[in-house]
């Protein structure tokens, strides 16, 4: 009798594992890649800052008041003495230096501008310093050049 209920009990069990072995899995695993394209464009900042005639502009402004700035300080320095001298040449150089970074900053924000600008135009999803790029991209460098005209 024991042994009747072991092998019953053996054929029963090698039966759910036969069958468990060859059912269809329940769930499914899918491994679909949605393709994605970026658009990029590149800027070549040196041409922009050489070629671009805001650039010349900005340049200018610079330039004209760095001159009334030595000019001013040149009539203030005359008569004083070493030690007011070199005060007076620090302040004239920290003006310069304040002009400089503020119309550098003025011209970064057109830049900033242009190329934004024309990145929706052009449906381009990113703008990259041509540098960088070692290989493809569109080249928006003439557009933003025009654009600060």
């Amino acid at each position: 009798m024991k042994k009747l209920i072991l092998v019953t009990i053996t054929i029963l069990m090698t039966t759910i594992f036969l069958l468990g072995c060859t059912a269809e899995p329940e769930t499914e695993v899918r491994t679909e890649v949605e393709e994605v394209k970026i658009e990029v464009g590149v800027m070549n900042q040196d041409r922009v800052w050489n070629e671009s005639k805001q650039a010349a502009n900005y340049q200018k402004q610079l330039n004209n008041k760095i001159e009334a700035i030595q000019e001013e300080y040149n009539q203030i320095a005359e008569g004083l003495e070493e030690e007011e001298q070199l005060e007076q040449h620090q302040q004239a150089y920290e003006e310069i230096n304040q002009l400089q970074d503020d119309l550098r900053g003025q011209f970064v924000a057109e830049i900033e501008e242009a190329v934004k600008e024309i990145a929706e135009e052009e449906g381009l999803d990113m703008i990259l310093d041509q540098q960088d790029v070692r290989y493809g991209g569109i080249d928006i460098t003439d557009q933003v050049i025009e654009k600060l005209q």
